[in-house]
């Protein structure tokens, strides 16, 4: 069974891999520090939360995940 830290090695390894991703439309992120707020519509997405705490707010309701969340 595949824990966190090796599901974020394996993330780190393909972050930022582009269009070249052997399943199309996947899409890896990584970021190192924390972001900017940003605004903007996403299509339907599914995230998991391997390290740090990401925040959302959706119609002014605030979601915070961490790792091992989902989203």
């Amino acid at each position: 069974m595949m824990t966190l830290d090796d599901l974020k090695r394996l993330a780190l390894r393909h972050a930022g891999t582009g269009p070249d991703c052997i399943v199309p439309g996947l899409r890896v992120r990584a970021t190192t520090q924390p972001t900017a707020p940003m605004s903007g519509i996403e299509e339907p997405v599914f995230a998991l939360i391997l390290q740090g705490r990401k925040r959302s707010t959706v119609g002014g309701r605030m979601y915070e995940y961490g790792p091992g969340d989902s989203v």
